[in-house]
């Protein structure tokens, strides 16, 4: 105590200890007050207590805490030690500044600040009612602070006018620790995912928490006043008496695994920790028992006993090594890949083992393990023989619980052919790839909606695209010329379901050019394993027009042959028809013109001019016959027919006409004769109708391979255009495209040229011994032998 509280002590009239307090307390029963009494035992002691005065030392008799304070100002009158002691000061006596209490500092419960004025004694001392049971928090000078509760009653005179309250307060921090601690330790157990069970020496459950109703499936109110054996299995129950004689040892049971039994018979592995409870005189009087479910745990403890019997059966080369990378498990699988057994891997450093070739530097890659706490890559070992193993290896970082690296777990996977297959078959690729963009062909790969995959440079030649990127990724069908894309989808289609296919469709290309292509369609997967197109297509434009020129030229073959049949029917009709009829009106004719002198002069001489003119058509009817089919070309041969062909011509023509022919020229083969023959006749008509000549030749020589013939005249000749169209293979007229045709049959060429001076035309015909030595022995039929 300070000296002002001393000063306070030593100010007491020592005769006061000798005085009444009241009618009922007297100083002889203060001293026995405390927290216990009653509210009516505490309002009888304080209500003299205003009357002490200066007599504190009567104030030091009482146990709890106590003052008093007049009506109505507040000051306080008195105080005993224990209100200094907890006050953390001693106030003075009467001072006005010290009123309603001595405290330093003053809060409510809930830590917010109370001001002097507002305090429970004021509230008493303005309202006259009793306070009791509240909480108040006082703070001493050094910043300590202490939970009161505190008892306030109002004092009263004889009269019962109010002089003044006392405070009765009393220290309660140890009892609200020990609330706050026992909720602490309720919740704890409460909340705690262990079951923590209670029992007495009598194995009788007292305590019941909620992780035990989940662990066990009983109930609080099920478990409670039963026996600790409801959860035990009969051939457990002997734990139970060994563990209740170490407890009253006063014994601690740590970590016992055993096996308790839920409410539904199903069995569980638990983990067990057991402490004694003992009283007050530190007699063992029960158990706390903390249960964990091990079950899982000892179900992860089996499957890795199992799991590294299973490691012994994989292919993979398995191995555990420290932070050291020295090797602390080696699998039956590694032992297999490298060829050490476990005695020589075990404690060996397993880069300089197995000799590792890293992709990379080893620090980048334990530096991405630590972080990723993963790693996955190609390495190189060589095995205890020497050989080089290229495997896929995976590495997973066990750490720590702070995050301190413990092992390694490496798994290597023999990938040593794959890689070489994958070089086969990238080179492979590769050659593929070359032969791709090297082959003629387009080729192509397209989606089953059209979308164009991929195209090699000759296709992007055929459609006209200087780069992939104009066409790649798009669709396919607007290439298709549009009468043809219809059928283009649907063939994409039933490739892409897995089927083959050919097909012929057009295409127009990005400059507008059309082309005719033909497509063989196989189906591929590609790396998502869906079915494209891969089609090889080429272009057939130029097939397709041989193909019709060819068409052309047989139909034009044809019809030179029927042309040449229906030239024979004519003539043989003509001969053997009109040519029999008009013989017969001749000779008729001849009769009447024998008897002329029978008829009068002008009948005689109309039968002779009749006779004359069926000569005349005779003659015309035998000459067109042989113009149409000359039977001297079947008989005698080709010069034969030239010659009466020409003399024919010149006869009728009034042109100067000759020939030139060679001496020994044997005979040709039916069609080559036929073809000369035939051209002569074009040219000569031609040469009749155009050319204004007065002469024409026709000259025919052979070489050893070679039969030809030229026709010639001095007319006006071929202009320019026309020159050009008969170089270049276009059409130049009826009479000459019949002349290329049939010069085409045979494989020969016809050539035309003209100087302004006149023009010739030149038939050149391939020629070989063998035709022309079968053709020496032709025999004819009865008909041409008539003719």
């Amino acid at each position: 105590m300070d000296k002002t509280y001393r000063d306070a002590q030593d100010s007491r009239p020592q005769d006061v200890g000798k005085r009444n307090l009241g009618n009922s307390v007297g100083p002889e029963n203060l001293n026995s007050l405390d927290e216990n009494h009653t509210e009516s035992a505490m309002t009888t002691a304080s209500s003299n207590l205003l009357n002490l005065g200066s007599q504190g030392y009567l104030a030091e008799l009482f146990p709890m805490a106590a003052y008093a304070v007049r009506a109505p100002d507040g000051v306080i009158t008195w105080f005993n030690s224990r209100a200094a002691e907890l006050w953390g000061r001693v106030p003075v006596v009467g001072d006005t500044d010290e009123r309603f209490c001595g405290a330093y500092k003053l809060y409510h419960s809930d830590g917010s600040h109370m001001a002097h004025c507002d305090t429970p004694v004021a509230l008493a001392l303005e309202t006259g009612i009793s306070v009791h049971e509240e909480e108040v928090v006082i703070e001493r000078p050094d910043g300590s602070r202490v939970v009161v509760s505190v008892h306030i009653d109002p004092i009263r005179d004889k009269d019962g006018a109010m002089v003044g309250v006392v405070n009765f307060f009393h220290d309660i921090d140890e009892r609200k620790q020990a609330e706050r601690t026992t909720g602490l330790l309720a919740a704890i157990v409460g909340s705690s995912d262990d079951a923590i069970i209670s029992k007495n020496l009598d194995g009788v459950i007292t305590s019941w928490n909620k992780s035990a109703e989940r662990l066990f499936g009983y109930t609080a109110e099920e478990a409670i006043g039963q026996r600790i054996m409801l959860i035990v299995p009969a051939d457990r129950q002997h734990e139970e008496a060994m563990i209740l004689e170490r407890l009253r040892r006063g014994e601690r049971v740590e970590h016992f695994e055993t096996v308790r039994v839920r409410k539904d018979g199903t069995k569980l592995d638990i983990a067990l920790t057991i402490s004694p409870i003992k009283d007050a005189a530190g007699h063992v009087v029960g158990a706390s028992k903390v249960a964990r479910d091990v079950t899982e745990r000892k179900r992860v403890e089996r499957a890795v006993t199992e799991q590294a019997r299973l490691l012994d059966l994989s292919f993979d080369a398995i191995f555990v090594r420290d932070p050291a990378d020295r090797i602390t498990y080696w699998n039956n699988g590694a032992r297999q890949l490298y060829g050490y057994t476990s005695e020589e891997a075990l404690g060996r450093v397993s880069h300089e083992l197995l000799r590792t070739k890293f992709p990379e530097a080893l620090e980048r890659i334990t530096e991405r393990l630590n972080r990723d706490r993963r790693w996955t890559g190609e390495l190189i070992h060589k095995s205890k023989d020497g050989s080089q193993i290229v495997v896929a290896s995976r590495w997973a970082l066990d750490q720590g619980d702070h995050g301190n690296a413990k092992s390694i777990l490496e798994t290597n996977s023999d990938i040593t052919q794959q890689k070489e297959s994958e070089k086969a078959l990238r080179e492979s690729e590769e050659r593929f790839r070359a032969i791709v963009e090297t082959t003629p062909e387009c080729v192509k790969l397209v989606a089953a909606d059209g979308t164009l995959l991929h195209m090699n440079s000759p296709g992007l030649v055929m459609i006209g695209a200087d780069c992939a990127e104009r066409v790649v990724g798009k669709s396919v069908y607007d290439l298709i010329a549009p009468e043809h894309r219809d059928r283009f989808r649907v063939f994409n289609e039933k490739v892409c379901c897995g089927e083959k296919g050919t097909l012929e469709f057009d295409i127009v290309g990005l400059e507008g050019t059309r082309r005719r292509m033909e497509t063989h369609g196989a189906p591929l997967r590609d790396q998502s394993g869906t079915l494209v197109q891969l089609a090889v297509t080429r272009d057939i434009t130029g097939r397709k027009e041989v193909e019709r020129a060819r068409r052309e030229a047989e139909i034009s073959a044809r019809l030179l042959e029927v042309q040449d049949e229906e030239r024979r029917r004519i003539a043989r009709e003509l001969h053997d028809g009109v040519g029999q009829l008009v013989a017969a009106m001749s000779m008729n004719v001849s009769r009447i013109v024998r008897e002329k002198s029978k008829l009068s002069p002008d009948a005689a001489r109309c039968a002779e001019e009749n006779s004359d003119l069926i000569n005349q058509v005779s003659k015309d009817i035998r000459t067109m016959s042989y113009l149409l089919h000359p039977p001297l070309l079947d008989e005698l041969g080709l010069p034969s027919a030239l010659r009466w062909c020409i003399e024919g011509f010149a006869e009728r023509s009034n042109i100067a006409a000759s020939i030139e022919l060679p001496a020994d020229l044997p005979r040709l083969p039916r069609d080559h004769e036929l073809c000369l023959f035939r051209i002569a006749q074009e040219c000569l008509t031609n040469i009749h109708r155009h050319s204004g000549s007065s002469t024409a030749l026709v000259r025919l020589w052979r070489t050893p391979r070679e039969i030809k013939m030229e026709v010639s005249d001095a007319g006006r000749g071929f202009n320019q255009e026309i020159q050009s169209k008969i170089a270049s293979g276009e059409s130049a007229g009826v009479g000459l495209r019949g002349m290329q045709e049939r010069v085409k049959q045979i494989g020969g060429t016809l050539g035309v040229s003209s100087n302004g001076k006149g023009a010739s035309v030149l038939v050149v015909l391939p020629l070989n011994e063998v035709a022309v030595s079968s053709n020496k022995n032709i025999t004819h039929n009865s008909e041409d032998e008539s003719e």
